[in-house]
């Protein structure tokens, strides 16, 4: 590889992980799900420190050198969620979680993300396949609720915050889902 390739690489790495940074370590961070929750899903909304299509456009050419990077799709999907592209982030996930089954903040992302495109019945199913995979996974038991709450299913969204609370009350996501169950008594 020559200087330029080189210096390009170290570049979007360096991008990549500032991205990681800011949003946090994925699967770990808490947040509330309110407009957007944070990995994509627990930054709660746009960093205006970070100039996501700059993101876009350097994750894109690190891809064109390695498509199966699954972390680099996920940063892809997360910056196209933050700009709420959510058409795309589908796509981009979808990449990262065929790649990378495990990627469980992806699997959680891409169910908000096709409930942010009015599929909500869709991002349910994808949802419940993933805590098949993954059940202790607060996050997305958090997320599962959401949804169903969005979806006027408030009986199944208090049973998905319960499982939530139980699984760790005193982490962020377990008070963001007694939060949830106080305000929906």
């Amino acid at each position: 590889m020559d200087k330029k390739t080189v210096l390009l690489v170290i570049v979007i790495v360096g991008l990549s992980l500032a991205l990681g940074y800011v949003v946090g370590t994925r699967g770990k961070k808490s947040g509330g799900i309110t407009a957007g929750v944070e990995s994509a899903s627990q930054r709660g909304g746009i960093n205006p420190s970070i100039d996501y299509n700059e993101v876009i456009t350097h994750t894109k050419q690190l891809l064109q050198t390695n498509p199966n990077d699954a972390k680099a799709l996920s940063t892809l999907g997360d910056a196209y969620f933050a700009l709420q592209k959510f058409e795309e982030a589908i796509d981009a996930y979808k990449k990262a979680i065929k790649i990378d089954p495990n990627d469980i903040d992806s699997c959680n992302d891409l169910g908000l993300s096709l409930h942010y495109t009015n599929k909500s019945s869709d991002a349910i199913k994808y949802i419940d396949g993933c805590i098949k995979t993954n059940p202790t996974f607060q996050r997305i038991w958090l997320t599962k609720g959401f949804i169903l709450s969005i979806s006027g299913r408030l009986p199944e969204a208090k049973e998905a915050w319960e499982k939530t609370f139980k699984m760790d009350p005193t982490s962020d996501i377990g008070r963001a889902a007694a939060d949830f169950l106080a305000q929906n008594k």
